[in-house]
């Protein structure tokens, strides 16, 4: 199984690009990418703010050159890595726009698993008990923030997404301030000898 193929695990958190060194025993990456999510709206006069779009996902098992380049993405930004010949590519979550929420990022390109982000929730305004609009959360990633509760008036703040990938969550009218959106996330596991058809199938069922 793959598990007995590991060497090592990367983790990049370090926003834009950032090389990898690959090492001389290492011919085989699994790599998992998340994008940056999208910032809740803030709560204006009656209005509660909208929910920002979580960010998208991709995987890929892919052999490596040692010329690889993991970007990851800052709020509401694509996160990509790149190796001689395959680009895996997560798409960030959208902004929420006063009421309105942000869209998640859309499925990504050149994973064998390409993953939408979550939309985020609207906000309801038409009930003054009703809260502002949860940030979208992102696949097999961090979880949206939750919007900010409470009755018309009762400007409390929307809660920041979860990184990687969540997207802030609404404030509330009249002032809540709007929850963050959270940076993407790029993950390299190392592997050596040779990996199976069979052994990824089992990786992707975990």
């Amino acid at each position: 199984d793959l598990d007995g193929n590991m060497d090592d695990v990367d983790v990049f958190t370090a926003t834009g690009a950032n090389t990898w060194t690959k090492p001389s025993n290492v011919s085989d990456v699994y790599v998992e990418v998340w994008a940056g999510g999208g910032n809740g709206a803030a709560g204006t006069t009656n209005v509660s703010g909208g929910g920002g779009g979580g960010g998208g996902y991709g995987a890929a098992l892919t052999g490596v050159d040692g010329d690889e380049t993991a970007t990851v993405g800052a709020v509401q930004t694509n996160s990509t890595f790149t190796t001689d010949g395959t680009t895996v590519t997560a798409n960030g979550g959208a902004n929420a726009s006063a009421q309105n929420q942000g869209a998640g990022g859309v499925a990504g390109t050149g994973g064998a698993l390409n993953l939408a982000g979550g939309s985020g929730q609207n906000s309801v305004n038409s009930d003054n008990l009703a809260p502002a609009g949860d940030g979208g959360g992102s696949p097999r990633g961090g979880a949206g923030g939750a919007g900010g509760a409470g009755i018309q008036g009762s400007n409390a703040p929307g809660f920041d997404g979860v990184r990687p990938g969540g997207g802030g969550g609404g404030g509330h009218a009249d002032t809540g301030a709007a929850g963050a959106g959270q940076a993407g996330l790029i993950i390299i596991w190392e592997l050596t000898g040779s990996i199976s058809g069979a052994d990824l199938a089992e990786w992707y069922d975990t």
